[in-house]
């Protein structure tokens, strides 16, 4: 297993989720249209992400997700927002 594959298994299904939504460059407002996901919401799973990833901040969010999550044959899928 590769650091970054032991690091995606520290996600949980929403944090892969809205993961995958920044990737594909949804703003937190963007990302709220989902249902029972505040904004509040969305910037505590943002920060536990940023914190597990360890990375700072959402571009680079995007740019992990896209090269680890970004096929469309990924076993892990959000709905269309």
């Amino acid at each position: 297993m590769t650091i970054t594959e032991n690091l995606l298994t520290t996600l949980t299904e929403r944090e892969h989720q809205i993961a995958r939504l920044v990737s594909q460059g949804l703003s937190n407002k963007g990302i709220g249209r989902l249902p029972n996901v505040t904004d509040g919401t969305i910037k505590v799973h943002l920060h536990n992400i940023f914190q597990k990833l360890e990375i700072s901040n959402r571009t680079m969010l995007a740019i992990f997700a896209q090269r680890s999550l970004g096929s469309p044959e990924n076993k892990l899928r959000c709905p269309p927002v």
